[in-house]
């Protein structure tokens, strides 16, 4: 995300060159505190672009804090999947899908379009402390 001296803490700010000034660390909320979820129903989906063409890294935190933080350091790592990519010649989607249950969570992670899938994913105990 860019760098906004206005909305962002220069402690997350990473420059990389100099015109381009990214803010690291932001927090994205997929499901909101407070929101009904029926075990085995509701899920979540996010989609961003991998770091490279080879691979993808994608961590799971959590909070209770309600509204939600903007940035990681602010919540519980929960969880990383390591997605391998192959055959693609650039950057790519990367869909992420979080499906619910009684007490885990299934986290999947997939190159997002068309061809060959990579995916990877994880069971998380949602509850844990």
């Amino acid at each position: 995300m860019p760098f906004d001296p206005l909305r962002h803490s220069e402690l997350h700010l990473v420059i990389k060159s100099a015109h381009h000034r990214m803010c690291e660390d932001i927090f994205k909320t997929l499901i909101h505190k407070g929101t009904a979820v029926i075990p085995g129903e509701t899920s979540a989906e996010s989609l961003f672009n991998s770091q490279s063409a080879t691979h993808a890294n994608v961590e799971i935190f959590r909070t209770q804090i309600n509204p939600p933080p903007m940035y990681v350091t602010e919540c519980k790592h929960v969880a990383d999947l390591h997605l391998t990519l192959n055959g693609v010649p650039d950057r790519v989607p990367i869909r992420v899908k979080i499906d619910f249950g009684q007490v885990n969570a299934t986290v999947t992670a997939m190159k997002d379009g068309p061809g060959r899938q990579d995916v990877v994913t994880a069971s998380i105990d949602w509850l844990m402390d």
